[in-house]
């Protein structure tokens, strides 16, 4: 469902569908993580040798800008988000992993003001150990 809205959306704003952009969608929709177009790219690598790592990118990032993905900036990495509701992220300071958790509530009221007009956003990164790190290190 949500492959073939984004094929529509994709068509209606004049993209084209190929095959390596169908294929970027699969993988990345299906996926449970948070890929890097990098990750994309060497999964895709195997059925489309001819596939470049800027189609990934302009893939994921035409998904970003027409509102079917975020973009997470981490350190010096981008990672690409297939859920778009609001919700927060724990990053794994060990194995770099990110998870997604409940949206964390702030209460925007009481931030000082002084120096903000309007938000348009709010992203939360929590950092700490993962359970899977912890119980590798304890082992």
């Amino acid at each position: 469902m949500k492959k073939l809205f984004a094929i529509n959306k994709l068509r209606e704003l004049g993209y084209k569908i190929t095959p390596q952009r169908e294929y970027i969608l699969d993988l990345f929709l299906k996926s449970k993580e948070h890929p890097s177009a990098e990750s994309i790219y060497n999964t895709l690598k195997e059925n489309f040798p001819y596939i470049s790592l800027s189609t990934v990118y302009n893939t994921l990032n035409t998904l970003v800008d027409i509102g079917l993905a975020r973009a997470i900036f981490l350190e010096d990495k981008t990672y690409f988000d297939p859920n778009i509701e609001p919700h927060s992220h724990f990053v794994c300071e060990h194995c770099g992993k990110i998870y997604d958790l409940e949206p964390v509530s702030i209460d925007l009221k009481s931030l000082k003001t002084e120096y903000i007009s309007r938000i348009h956003n709010l992203d939360v990164y929590i950092y700490g150990i993962c359970k899977e790190c912890t119980y590798i290190k304890a082992q």
